[in-house]
């Protein structure tokens, strides 16, 4: 009968590796002889060619460990569950087992990461634009509140060189994340805005008005600011935000909301280029 107790070995935590060492062939090899005194001996990896021999078979083990094992909280009841994931059943749905008790089939969990903290949509498109290539200028991810140290929360983040494609610039992050992309031409910049799925918010900063006329005409987002940093208008207007950022037909506050009992203005105005200034004021209907 195998005694269950003889296989625990306690290991003190100072003794468990928890990333690779540098160099690479200084971590410890056990060399096991042939019985007897000294059938056990201690070495390092940089040491392996000396112990090989003519006609040693050296054998690799390219297996690596899933990361399969969780632990979270359930979102209906707060309560702590952990489990096991099985088989990746879509984006953000898993067949798992789960160690609980009364828990149904469905019930969405949010996860703990590895240093126990919760997870959540911020964070994991944090980690998304890392994996898609994005590069990370300003980490804020599980910030120290003084505190709040069982707090959630997320710091500012910034990345750069986000591309079409990205999670990053494909999502709207409800967060304090900013993604930063260079453009070379003002036609350049709205073309890439007006590519995005998203249409919520947009600014331009700039002393020409050329510039924002044009701005304001071609981009394709329902709130546009000129000199403006967040476009998003006070209660008595109403929100207009466009394409994936918006549903329905009228918006949820200000004149929108009584439209069909309001008059509106139509304000049509022209701008030209500083370089046509010197020529007089253009009073002509032509619009080229």
């Amino acid at each position: 009968m195998l005694r269950t107790d003889e296989l625990d070995y306690q290991l003190p935590a100072g003794m468990i590796a928890t990333e690779p060492i540098s160099p690479r062939d200084a971590a410890r090899l056990m060399v096991v002889h042939d019985r007897g005194a000294g059938a056990v001996e201690h070495r390092r990896v940089s040491d392996l060619p000396e112990l090989l021999l003519a006609g040693d078979r050296l054998v690799f083990n390219t297996t690596r460990v899933l990361p399969a094992r969780f632990v979270g909280v359930r979102e209906d009841t707060g309560g702590k569950v952990g489990g096991l994931f099985l088989k990746q059943l879509g984006h953000g749905r898993w067949l798992a087992m789960v160690k609980a008790r009364r828990f149904r089939p469905g019930a969405p969990i949010r996860l703990f990461d590895a240093a126990g903290h919760r997870t959540g949509v911020v964070l994991s498109l944090i980690e998304r634009g890392i994996a898609d290539g994005a590069t990370l200028e300003l980490d804020g991810r599980n910030p120290s509140v003084p505190g709040y140290e069982k707090g959630n929360f997320v710091g500012p983040t910034i990345f750069s060189g986000v591309k079409p494609g990205m999670s990053i610039y494909d999502q709207e992050i409800f967060g304090p994340v900013l993604c930063l992309a260079a453009a070379d031409r003002l036609d350049e910049a709205i073309e890439f805005i007006n590519a995005n799925p998203n249409g919520n918010g947009t600014a331009i900063f700039t002393q020409s008005g050329a510039a924002a006329r044009k701005f304001q005409e071609d981009i394709d987002v329902g709130q546009v600011g000129i000199n403006v940093p967040i476009p998003v208008p006070v209660p008595l207007f109403s929100f207009t935000g466009s394409r994936a950022s918006k549903l329905g037909d009228l918006g949820p506050y200000g004149k929108q909301v009584v439209l069909f009992y309001t008059q509106t203005k139509t304000v049509t105005a022209r701008w030209f280029d500083d370089s046509t200034t010197s020529q007089g004021v253009n009073t002509t209907i032509s619009l080229r």
